[in-house]
C-alpha cells in the first residue's frame, strides 16, 4: 500500500469511529445537532447525529462563538452548528454557533416578565403547551402547561387544540436554540389560530430565573427522584406519596449532608403551602443541586391523578439510586468489585491523571480515543471513568459497537489529599 493510500485508510477509520466524514488537514467542514455532552476540562463537545454515533470534537482558545459568550452559555440538548477541521487525528472546532431559530410569520414572542405575570395569575382561556417529548414534560414542566409534543401536533393538531380559533396559545420547549416550539407555533398558525406565541426562553430560561418546574404525578410514581414531604410528622403519617421522605421545612437545613452527593439528582419537594415548596427549592439550589423541582399540588394532586397514599412514617434516611443504562456502571456496581481482568481507563487529561487516579488505571484522554482505540484490549472488560461520568460517556460513544466490551462509570469520583478516593452517585 502506498504512503498516501495508507493515510487515506487511517483517516477513514478515524472518521468511521467518530461517526463523521473525512476531514483533510485545513479543509473546513461543518456539523449541526443537539449537544449530547460538553466537558470544559478536556475541552471536548459531543453532538448527537441522526442514525449515527455522537461526533466528538475538541475546542480551544482559538474557537470562536456565535450567539454565546462561550461553552458555559451552551447547555446539553441545545442545538449548535460547528465548523471544524482536522489537526492531526483530532477534529477541532473553529467556530461554534448556538442556533437560534426565527419566529414564524404571524407568531409573537412572550418575554419572561410577561410569562411570569401570566403564570402568577393564569388567564382562564390561555393554553400553555410544552412541545418537548413526553418524558421531558413528565420530569418537569412549567405550571399549568399541557403536553403536546411536536410530532403529535403534526399528526393530530386539530383534535388536540381548542375549537375556538381565538384562544391564546403559548408554546415553549428547551430554550432559545430549541425549534420545537417555533415549529409547533407555525403549525397552529397555519391551522387558523389567531393568537399564537412562543416563550422562547423555555424551560431552561424559566429555571434560570429561579422558578421551579413541576413533574407529573406519574413521574413521581415511576421516576428516578428524591421526593421530600415538608409537612409535620403527624400529617405525613396520615398519608403521604409512596417513597417520600419526611423532612419538615424547619429541619431542612439540618439535613443538608444527608442528601445525595450527586448534585444532578432530581429533588421533588411538596407540602401544604406553595411558599414552603418555594423555600425548600431555594435552599436546595443554594446547596448546589441543579435539578430541583416542586409538586405544589401535593397529596391532593397525587390523589386527583388516581394514585393512592401510603400511611405511617417514612424512612429516616435518603437513598438515591440513579437508573442506569445497560452500558453504565453506578457507584454500587463499581464498589462491589469489577470482574477479574477489568481494564480501567481514565479519560481525563494527562495533567489530571498525573495528579490523581484510580489504582492500576491507564490514561487515554477522551479527545485521544479516536486515534488510540487500538490500545484497548479485546476480550477483556473495559471501564471508562472521569470525575462525573460526562467525559467517560463521550469516550464510550466513540467506541460502542466495536469489538470491545466497554462500559462507563456514571458516577462521581472524588480524589482526596491522602490518595484515597470516593465513588458516589
Amino acid at each position: 500500500m502506498s504512503r498516501s493510500a495508507g493515510r487515506v485508510a487511517r483517516l477513514a477509520l478515524v472518521a468511521f469511529l467518530c461517526g463523521g466524514s473525512i476531514a483533510w488537514a485545513g479543509e473546513m467542514l461543518s456539523v449541526t445537532g443537539p449537544v449530547r455532552a460538553l466537558a470544559n476540562k478536556s475541552k471536548t463537545i459531543a453532538l448527537d447525529q441522526a442514525n449515527k454515533k455522537a461526533l466528538v470534537l475538541r475546542f480551544d482558545d482559538k474557537t470562536s462563538f456565535v450567539n454565546a459568550a462561550g461553552t458555559k452559555d451552551i447547555l446539553p440538548g441545545e442545538n449548535v452548528s460547528i465548523d471544524y477541521q482536522r489537526d492531526g487525528d483530532d477534529l477541532v472546532a473553529t467556530r461554534i454557533t448556538k442556533m437560534i431559530p426565527k419566529l414564524p410569520e404571524g407568531v409573537q414572542e412572550v418575554p419572561l416578565k410577561e410569562m411570569e405575570a401570566l403564570l402568577e395569575r393564569p388567564a382562564p382561556d390561555a393554553v400553555i403547551i410544552d412541545a418537548r417529548p413526553v418524558t421531558k414534560y413528565a420530569s418537569g414542566h412549567l405550571p399549568h402547561a399541557i403536553s403536546i409534543p411536536l410530532p403529535t401536533l403534526e399528526l393530530e393538531g386539530t383534535k388536540l387544540l381548542p375549537a375556538v380559533k381565538e384562544t391564546p396559545l403559548i408554546f415553549y420547549c428547551g430554550g432559545v436554540s430549541c425549534g420545537l416550539s417555533h415549529k409547533s407555533a407555525q403549525i397552529a398558525h397555519s391551522l387558523g389560530y389567531l393568537n399564537v406565541s412562543v416563550f422562547t426562553a423555555g424551560e431552561p430560561g424559566w429555571k434560570k430565573a429561579e422558578h421551579y418546574t413541576i413533574p407529573s404525578a406519574a413521574f413521581l410514581s415511576d421516576g428516578n427522584a428524591v421526593i421530600i414531604d415538608l409537612r409535620d410528622a403527624k400529617a405525613v403519617a396520615a398519608g403521604h406519596i409512596p417513597g417520600a421522605i419526611n423532612v419538615p421545612l424547619a429541619q431542612l437545613e439540618q439535613w443538608e449532608n444527608r442528601f445525595p452527593s450527586t448534585k444532578s439528582a432530581q429533588l421533588v419537594f411538596y407540602g401544604t403551602a406553595e411558599k414552603d415548596v418555594e423555600a425548600a427549592v431555594s435552599t436546595a439550589r443554594d446547596w448546589g443541586y441543579s435539578n430541583v423541582t416542586g409538586f405544589p399540588g401535593g397529596i391532593e394532586e397525587w390523589r386527583k391523578a388516581g394514585f393512592q397514599l401510603q400511611g405511617g412514617s417514612t424512612p429516616d434516611r435518603i437513598v438515591y439510586r440513579k437508573k442506569l443504562g445497560p452500558n453504565e456502571l453506578g457507584s454500587n456496581d463499581f464498589l462491589k468489585g469489577l470482574p477479574a481482568g477489568t481494564v480501567l481507563v481514565d479519560v481525563r487529561t494527562p495533567e489530571e491523571f498525573k495528579k490523581e487516579r484510580l489504582p492500576n488505571a491507564i490514561n487515554i484522554p477522551t479527545e485521544q480515543i479516536a486515534k488510540r482505540f487500538a490500545e484497548l484490549p479485546k476480550g477483556k472488560p473495559v471501564v471508562f471513568y472521569c470525575n462525573t461520568g460526562t467525559r467517560a460517556e463521550m469516550a464510550y460513544d466513540m467506541v460502542q459497537g466495536k469489538e470491545y466490551a466497554v462500559k462507563f462509570l456514571n458516577a462521581n469520583v472524588e480524589f482526596k489529599e491522602d490518595g484515597s478516593y470516593k465513588v458516589s452517585e
